[in-house]
């Protein structure tokens, strides 16, 4: 229990640390949206990744793959929550016709995103890096094998 409710600390610390940085990269610096979506994703991404480290390197030994699996978890996430379901996610609050001004619609729109986002790679990550190994269940040998004899030395 206390593995997953760290897990989900992570994924909070994630999403948080996301939209900080997608927040003042859209609004204080100015960037355009899918450049600061995908940028504060990576430094949400970094940040998991160290806060992560340790269960990754009990799972899994270090390598290129498991940079792969990582990389492309959060590429897969970003590119279904910030632009396939960006227009439906924009259409869904128009429907609501809320005289919102521009900047608080992208805000609202950007937590939704990001909220999804957020949920996909927990879920992808649970899938893809840290699957559940089940064991395959042996049938016990009918011949005990062989005493290994001692050398003496």
């Amino acid at each position: 229990m206390r593995q997953r409710s760290t897990y989900i600390l992570i994924g909070v610390g994630n999403l948080l640390i996301g939209i900080g940085f997608i927040m003042l990269l859209l609004h204080g610096l100015k960037w355009p949206y899918i450049w600061a979506t995908f940028v504060g994703n990576a430094c949400g991404i970094v940040w998991s990744y160290m806060v992560h480290r340790p269960y990754v390197n009990r799972i899994q030994t270090f390598s290129v793959v498991v940079i792969g699996k990582i990389i492309g978890v959060y590429l897969v996430s970003h590119v279904v929550a910030f632009i396939v379901i960006h227009p439906w996610v924009y259409h869904i609050i128009s429907i609501w016709d809320l005289n919102w001004e521009p900047k608080l619609q992208l805000d609202v729109v950007l937590f939704m995103e990001a909220s999804v986002f957020s949920m996909l790679s927990i879920v992808l990550e649970k899938v893809i890096l840290f699957p559940r190994v089940v064991e395959k269940y042996r049938e016990p040998s009918l011949v005990a094998p062989a005493p290994v004899q001692k050398k003496e030395m």
